[in-house]
């Protein structure tokens, strides 16, 4: 936790710190803005002269006016403005020169004025002549805010916005190259569901936030002429943003209030569609929709809190602190940013929020990683203690538990074989030769048996000088060349070594007729192998 603080903390300052220091001004003279005149309002208070911006709360139309300076130049050759769902005209004296949206049904959301930056040339023949904004609200409901108006080129204008807006956009870039880098870890790590489900959960949020910020950046409205798209791409990302933060709840292993969250998911994708009908059937504005949404996003956050803080308090779960402080992150960012939006939209950059979501995106991702790391090391060691347990430490062969074990889940039929092999006089080699030499036969004959019968099935010790293989599917094997090549191996073996080595062995193959179970199979094996063993020492003895 300490080192994603870090990593975050300095990437922090380094994009802010790129930021500052472009050499961009971050400020555009704003005469233009002052000491307008309303013109044509529906009540009787015309007669003020203000600045801008102004709010005028609860119209449908307004018309404000103002003289143009007596020389327009290259510097001040068009004019910019910033409207948020709203219609506008433009009109040099009597005369239009510019609209957007007036002649258009805007009530639904998709066919919303949206959000735009107008860019409104001037002719030298304007000098001097009055300018009116006539400005029409669609909706019952609206902030009846009129921005500044800037008179400036479009060179200078756009220098002004990139240092103004850029940041931001620079972290909703950020946001959506971020799954592009870490999904190939779905891949990787796609055995473990649960901890998948939140790289993905990270990823979509990741993705909508990306949406969000990019398509609501004052820099992107500018330089792009799709306001309307962006606008409803803007709407659709802000709606669904914290259901993956919940998904991502959901997916945490043994969370007692798992089916709460679900229940609470699908209630607010029903509530979310449900809004989507009545907006576009305009049974509610586009404002109470908003309102609706960004209630949902603040009750989702609640939850969200509420789930985890319980978990964290009552059930003592240590691993959703890190959600629970990268989620409290997030949120006050994104508080700022809205704040800042409710009070002065043309300032509102999203920053803040895109800022912390990225932060929240880290701490997350973090938070998956360590314990999916934490899940890989556990099962690691479970693998391990089971390998232990099933293995013999001194020849590397299963031992006589995974043996009896494995018989006892052996699919039995005619094509299942048991070998059984015994060393020859181990006691002698113990005695004569010492224990490490005893210890050295057991070894060589194990590894002898694994060179051979390996590839065809499992090899075990069964006892101190036993050893035996179990083979599931022999029909395509001879059994008896096997053993030759065995006993080949085990002369050439006995060249190098100061002691004579040699096994005794047996087989048999399950047979239905008179084996009732693999244990008769077994015991028919080692019979085998007694007889074998027999048959070496009479002709031991015939040679002595």
């Amino acid at each position: 936790m300490k080192k994603s603080l870090l990593i975050t903390f300095i990437f922090a300052v380094f994009l802010f710190g790129i930021h500052y220091f472009m050499n961009i001004s971050n400020h555009l003279p704003d005469e233009f803005s002052k000491r307008w005149n309303c013109v044509d309002r529906e009540d009787a208070e015309c007669n003020s002269v203000f600045d801008l911006p102004v709010k005028f709360k609860n119209l449908t139309n307004i018309k404000i006016q103002r003289q143009l300076p007596e020389i327009l130049d290259k510097t001040t050759d068009t004019l910019f403005f910033y409207t948020s769902e709203q219609c506008v005209a433009v009109f040099i004296d009597d005369t239009q020169i510019y609209e957007y949206g007036m002649e258009k049904d805007t009530r639904p959301f998709m066919k919303s004025p949206a959000a735009l930056w107008h860019k409104v040339k001037l002719e030298k023949s304007y000098e001097g002549k009055k300018l009116s904004l006539f400005f029409s609200y669609p909706y019952k409901k609206n902030r009846g805010k009129i921005f500044k108006v800037y008179l400036s080129n479009y060179q200078n204008f756009n220098k002004y916005l990139m240092k103004k807006y850029f940041l931001g956009l620079e972290f909703g870039i950020l946001c959506l190259v971020f799954p592009l880098v870490v999904s190939p870890l779905c891949w990787v790590f796609r055995k473990y569901k649960d901890k998948i489900m939140h790289i993905l959960c990270i990823c979509i949020f990741s993705i909508l936030a990306a949406v969000w910020y990019i398509s609501d950046n004052k820099l992107i409205i500018f330089v792009t002429s799709y306001p309307k798209v962006l606008f409803m791409m803007s709407i659709l990302s802000l709606m669904f943003i914290n259901l993956p933060s919940l998904i991502y709840a959901v997916n945490i292993k043994d969370l007692k209030l798992r089916s709460f969250l679900l229940k609470v998911i699908i209630a607010f994708s029903i509530t979310y569609f449900v809004l989507i009908i009545l907006e576009f059937f305009s049974v509610i504005d586009i404002y109470v929709y908003r309102s609706y949404v960004h209630l949902g996003i603040y009750v989702s956050a609640l939850t969200y809190y509420i789930t985890l803080g319980i978990s964290l308090i009552r059930d003592k779960r240590k691993d959703v602190k890190l959600p629970f402080l990268a989620y409290l992150f997030l949120i006050a960012g994104s508080s700022i940013d809205f704040f800042i939006y409710l009070t002065d939209e043309e300032q509102y950059s999203a920053s803040y929020a895109s800022f912390s979501a990225l932060v929240f995106i880290t701490f997350l991702f973090v938070s998956a990683v360590n314990s999916l790391h934490k899940m890989i090391e556990q099962n690691k060691k479970a693998i391990l203690h089971k390998d232990l347990a099933s293995k013999d430490f001194m020849t590397g062969t299963k031992n006589k538990s995974s043996f009896l074990s494995d018989t006892d889940k052996a699919i039995v039929s005619e094509k299942v074989a048991v070998i059984v092999f015994d060393i020859n006089n181990l006691k002698y080699i113990n005695e004569e030769f010492g224990h490490e030499k005893g210890d050295e036969a057991c070894i060589k004959v194990a590894e002898l048996i694994k060179n051979v019968f390996l590839k065809y099935g499992d090899c075990y010790r069964t006892g101190t000088d036993e050893f035996s293989v179990l083979i599931q599917d022999c029909t395509q094997l001879d059994i008896y060349e096997l053993l030759q090549k065995f006993i080949e191996v085990l002369n050439y073996e006995n060249n190098n070594l100061s002691y004579k080595l040699g096994t005794a062995m047996g087989f048999a193959v399950f047979n239905p007729k008179i084996d009732n179970k693999l244990k008769d199979t077994i015991d028919r094996a080692k019979d085998n192998m007694i007889k074998n063993k027999a048959s070496q020492k009479l002709a031991e003895n015939a040679t002595i």
